[in-house]
């Protein structure tokens, strides 16, 4: 595997958990604002029925509250500091890695035949500096299918944790 190859693989393991955190803090978004509304019509049809139809009316008051409830528990879970941090250094990671495959290729920049240098051992130092600022010690825990196995990637994205492990 060439250095090259080596990169690409690490900026697309990054552009995976970047994608992956994305989607799952907005899942979460997505759940509390229908919880929010859910409690809120609810709340409004159990002040409205309060006179024709009591026990409906507590009823859907208590229901009123339970998905109140729930949304504190989703924003407890679904959207911790961590989650969102893990977002940003994982796309900065991402992009960051992709410049430097283009600045490679291209020869420009610390790859240029001026300097004299080995392009391949700069680009390995370069990659491993981006992976160890942005990820802080941390690596994504998931890889991309080989092309060998034919199969296509699915994992459980519950919570930061899960996404990153400590080498």
């Amino acid at each position: 595997m060439t250095s090259l190859e080596t990169v690409a693989l690490d900026e697309e393991r990054w552009t995976l958990t970047a994608d992956r955190l994305k989607k799952s803090w907005a899942r979460a978004r997505s759940l509390i604002l229908g919880l929010s509304f859910a409690g809120a019509i609810l709340a409004a049809l159990a002040v409205q029925t309060h006179t024709l139809y009591p026990a409906a009316s507590e009823a859907a008051g208590y229901a009123a509250a339970v998905a109140l409830a729930l949304v504190v528990v989703v924003r407890a879970q679904g959207l911790p500091v961590g989650r969102v941090q893990a977002w940003v250094l994982a796309d900065a990671a991402s992009q960051s890695l992709q410049g430097e495959m283009y600045q490679y290729r291209t020869s420009s920049g610390p790859y240029g035949d001026h300097l004299g240098g080995n392009p391949e051992a700069a680009l390995l130092e370069r990659r491993d500096d981006i992976v160890r600022s942005a990820g802080f010690g941390w690596r994504p825990t998931m890889s991309p299918p080989s092309k060998a196995s034919g199969k296509k990637w699915s994992i459980f994205w519950p919570s930061p944790e899960l996404y990153w492990q400590r080498p």
